[in-house]
């Protein structure tokens, strides 16, 4: 029995401690989903640890690749990656970091940036559609 119960604390003790030794995203901006009225000047990253973003993609609505600016080779805990004016529209932003480890991290979250103020549900329902399209077109892409 008591081999048992060391058995099983080792065993929680070295799952919870590989678990908390991966980084992850806590937050970036604009959030997913949402919808925006103000260009924004950057995209910003917040991990939990310090990662380097190496790779970020945004595309628009029509499947065409924006170009941003420069990553940086530097880990950090916080990235903003200043934007240059984008057009109003839907979009997607695709990133990859590294962390310390070689741990790789990836993901995509998508925003709309409109020009004209909308009621929550006339909003949802543009974003909505502009999305299933871009989703298409990605999609017909691989």
């Amino acid at each position: 029995m008591k081999l048992l119960t060391y058995l099983l604390i080792s065993i929680t003790f070295f799952t919870s401690t590989s678990a908390l030794a991966h980084s992850k995203l806590l937050s970036h901006y604009p959030e997913n989903n949402s919808v925006i009225e103000t260009m924004p000047e950057h995209l910003a990253f917040n991990f939990n640890k310090s990662m380097r973003l190496a790779k970020v993609t945004l595309i628009d609505q029509d499947a065409n690749k924006i170009k941003i600016k420069s990553l940086g080779k530097e880990s950090k805990q916080e990235h903003a990656i200043s934007l240059d004016n984008i057009p109003y529209g839907l979009f997607n932003v695709k990133w990859i970091a590294l962390g310390k480890d070689g741990h790789k991290m990836e993901g995509a979250f998508t925003f709309m940036l409109h020009e004209n103020k909308m009621t929550h549900s006339n909003s949802m329902q543009i974003f909505y559609d502009n999305f299933q399209s871009l989703t298409n077109s990605l999609e017909s892409e691989e």
